[in-house]
């Protein structure tokens, strides 16, 4: 599936002018050079930004120029890290394990390389469970 996907980002990319990060876009309202209104209207119509958005059903996080920044080996990896792996684990002695701390609308605090280091270690502790231990997946919301 990531390798799909990393194909049509690639397909995109070649059909489109390149685009900027939405962090770009942040830098530049965070010092005043431009409002969060012009922020926003700039990144979204970005016809690159556009296309990506019709042709990937679900969000991948705040920007596909982002999502698909690292080369296709490294992204696929990610990828695989991170499908079992929920928000936070709370392992069997009881030990909760979260890349951050949740917020509100599901965002979290969590910073750069942090996701990355949690899939590490749960799928690290995961594989170390016995396999007759049963395993419960709960999503919560607020």
């Amino acid at each position: 599936e990531a390798n799909g996907r990393y194909d049509t980002w690639e397909k995109l990319a070649a059909e489109h002018p390149p685009a900027q990060a939405w962090s770009r876009f942040c830098d530049l309202a965070e010092v005043g050079e431009i409002t969060w209104d012009q922020a926003r209207e700039g990144y979204n119509r970005q016809p690159l930004v556009v296309a990506a958005r019709k042709a990937f059903e679900e969000m991948f996080g705040p920007c596909p120029v982002d999502e698909f920044l690292p080369p296709r080996e490294e992204y696929v990896a990610s990828k695989r890290r991170g499908a079992v792996p929920g928000y936070a684990l709370v392992t069997l002695e009881r030990e909760w394990v979260a890349p951050g701390r949740m917020g509100w609308f599901g965002m979290s605090s969590d910073g750069p390389g942090e996701r990355e280091g949690y899939h590490v270690a749960v799928n690290q502790y995961l594989g170390q469970v016995d396999a007759a231990t049963v395993l419960v997946v709960l999503d919560c919301h607020i």
